[in-house]
């Protein structure tokens, strides 16, 4: 990562990762803000995540999901893929609430407001040097992510 970024150091990704990084990935991706989640993952990944976000949409649903609680952010290890590119495994656990409304009577659809998912993920990240100035994302990109979940109830 010092090839693309002088600066890079692990102390400071991680703390970028807790505070920021992974909270807006897994905001972009339960709010369905379909320009957030292009800017933070490569396209294959953004591709598979929207599909599950498309079907609602195209039920004139939106999405009032939040998420409650981040936490055991970690990188698990780093990694050079066979195309020389630098990329990190991190893992998380989140809670959150997956609701969906109808967009005209406010009534929901998908979910429950009393069920809170405890959910695991593993995500690979990289940087693209190319996108360095992004404002948001600071070129960091997400090229795989999966979620397993367990529902709770409060």
């Amino acid at each position: 990562m010092k090839s693309i970024d002088p600066t890079f150091n692990m102390e400071s990704f991680e703390r970028e990762l807790r505070e920021y990084i992974v909270p807006e990935v897994v905001d972009a991706y339960l709010s369905a803000d379909q320009e957030a989640l292009k800017a933070w993952c490569s396209e294959a990944t953004y591709n598979v995540l929207w599909a599950t976000m498309e079907q609602y949409m195209r039920q004139g649903l939106v999405s009032d999901s939040k998420v409650l609680d981040i936490r055991q952010v970690e990188v698990s290890t780093g990694k050079i893929l066979e195309n020389e590119i630098p990329v990190f495994v991190i893992t998380f656990a989140t809670q959150e609430m997956l609701l969906f409304r109808n967009a005209k009577s406010g009534e929901i659809i998908v979910g429950a407001e009393d069920r809170v998912e405890q959910c695991h993920y593993a995500a690979v990240v990289t940087r693209v040097q190319e996108e360095l100035d992004n404002d948001l994302t600071g070129g960091w990109k997400v090229v795989e992510m999966a979620r397993r979940s367990a529902r709770a109830y409060l």
